[in-house]
């Protein structure tokens, strides 16, 4: 049976160019922001504060926006949540020109970061459902890996550039580029064609639609499956809030460096994701996603031992006679260790994401997307910041490197439930088809 064709071209190209542009400056501000906030305090709660502060409008829009995106312009919804972080974004820049106190910088940036959960509330469920408007259905699954390519890619170069602008640019300068980089996105997107409602879409208010979603939900134990699986993943298995205390304090090294740490994760994913393009997930689909989630929890738990393995290793008497130059390199092992464990946990994690991305496209029909899409942000996307404050939080009380072993023991745990909860998922076979092995 041959595969569908998917050609890169009119307006899933304009598409992809959109998702990418708007990726890549959203995670130059990232990296700027995380720097900024732990530079002006140096208090990992501070940090685990940023993913609370975007979660919290986040979750209050995200149930209303996938009615809003099922009922309503899906591109209008898009370009107008780039206005508003392009604006934001110019705003920060003024502020910083102006070299407002510290406390006044503290307080305005994390207006700015509730602004974006606001946003990002409203633009997941629109987009996700805009590309599945633009697609046809065969070609959700090469559809997915190709989005999650190029956002992986995105999120590397806009990390890696955040860093190292922060490093060689005056703060302002940085916040001006992010906007410009949003402002091409917005203009992406205005030029694919606006496709209007699904056909099959039906009068309802938001309590219907967001019944509906949920029943459709609790009936799908499939994607409920997947999940619950990314939510307790990332919940507890994440380490992202914690970078700039690994690159400030344990690594010794400066934003360049937060930027590298941010783009290992979505570096290992683009690997994944690339190798799935040419071979797309056909064949025991939940096996290997429970693998991939625990591997992802391993991984992560690999990195935070790192520093103190090669120390340690170092400090043998065995080491130190037969490598008498370790000591000099030993911080550059670490650092590269360090980030080779953060790429392995990216691909995992990246499995994991082209697999419930392409269950949720295949699965649900066209009239729920929107809805599904906002409980799936809810479940996943809002998850990240969550499990942001719940890092700082635990950094806080137990200490960095305990707080992420307690993470992701928490992580494999979750995998091993829903394996025996949800007995449809560990057998699932085939996507297409839902089927078992």
């Amino acid at each position: 049976m041959s595969r569908p064709v998917l050609r890169i071209q009119g307006d899933f190209l304009r598409f992809l160019l959109g998702r990418a542009h708007g990726t890549l400056a959203i995670q130059m501000q990232a990296v700027a922001v995380h720097w900024l906030v732990y530079a002006l305090t140096k208090d990992a709660l501070y940090l685990g504060l940023i993913g609370l502060v975007e979660a919290t409008p986040a979750l209050v829009v995200a149930l209303y926006a996938g009615h809003f995106a099922d009922h309503h312009s899906r591109r209008r919804i898009v370009m107008a949540c780039l206005m508003l972080l392009a604006g934001s974004s110019l705003f920060l820049a003024l502020v910083w020109h102006w070299q407002a106190p510290d406390s006044v910088l503290l307080i305005i940036l994390f207006i700015i970061i509730f602004l974006t959960g606001f946003a990002r509330g409203f633009f997941a469920p629109a987009a996700f459902g805009l590309m599945s408007q633009i697609l046809e259905r065969p070609q959700y699954s090469r559809g997915a890996a190709w989005n999650s390519s190029v956002w992986h890619i995105a999120w590397i170069v806009g990390a890696l550039a955040g860093g190292w602008m922060m490093r060689f640019f005056k703060t302002e300068y940085v916040f001006v580029i992010v906007a410009g980089g949003l402002l091409v996105a917005l203009a992406s997107f205005y030029f694919i064609q606006d496709r209007g409602l699904p056909a099959d879409q039906k009068k309802s208010t938001v309590v219907q639609d967001i019944r509906t979603g949920m029943q459709f939900l609790w009936q799908s134990p499939l994607i409920l499956g997947a999940m619950s699986l990314d939510l307790f993943a990332v919940l507890f298995g994440g380490v992202a809030a914690m970078l700039p205390v690994f690159a400030s304090d344990v690594f010794d090294r400066g934003p360049d460096a937060l930027g590298i740490l941010r783009s290992a994760v979505p570096a290992g994913a683009f690997l994944m994701s690339v190798f799935l393009t040419r071979k797309p997930p056909e064949r025991f689909i939940g096996p290997r996603m429970l693998f991939a989630v625990s591997g992802f929890g391993l991984f992560t738990l690999l990195f935070a031992l790192t520093p103190l393995v090669v120390q340690s290793i170092g400090h043998a008497n065995i080491v130190q006679t037969v490598l008498p130059g370790y000591a000099h390199w030993q911080d550059t092992l670490v650092f590269w260790t360090a980030i080779t464990m953060l790429i392995a946990s990216g691909a995992m994690d990246g499995y994991s994401v082209v697999v419930r991305s392409t269950l949720i496209q295949s699965l649900v029909p066209d009239r729920l997307r929107g809805k599904v899409a906002a409980i799936n942000a809810v479940f996943i996307g809002s998850s990240n910041e969550i499990g942001a404050f719940e890092s700082g939080l635990a950094a806080k009380i137990l200490g960095l490197v305990p707080s992420i072993v307690f993470g992701t023991s928490i992580t494999q745990i979750s995998v091993l439930g829903v394996a025996i909860s949800v007995p449809q998922f560990r057998r699932l076979d085939r996507i297409d088809a839902g089927s078992e092995a």
